[in-house]
């Protein structure tokens, strides 16, 4: 199925450590970072079309979760 929508990359999400965004951008990822690693577990960051990020891990119940943006900066 992901090879059919075109998945570009699944890898295990950093936090956005390894990723260089001026200060603006910086900021707003250090906040959605900080909401993702607080609530979930087994996180990871999937790439469609090298645009559209989503972020999906486990709840502490098991439940799978996570939330989607845009790479703006692209």
């Amino acid at each position: 199925m992901f090879n059919f929508t075109r998945l570009i990359t699944s890898t295990e999400f950093d936090g956005f450590e390894n990723q260089n965004y001026d200060d603006g951008i910086s900021e707003r990822t250090q906040k959605l970072s900080q909401v993702l690693q607080q609530n979930l577990i087994n996180i990871t960051e999937n790439r469609f079309f090298d645009y559209y990020l989503y972020y999906i891990g486990q709840t502490r119940w098991g439940d799978w979760a996570g939330v989607w943006t845009q790479q703006p900066w692209h």
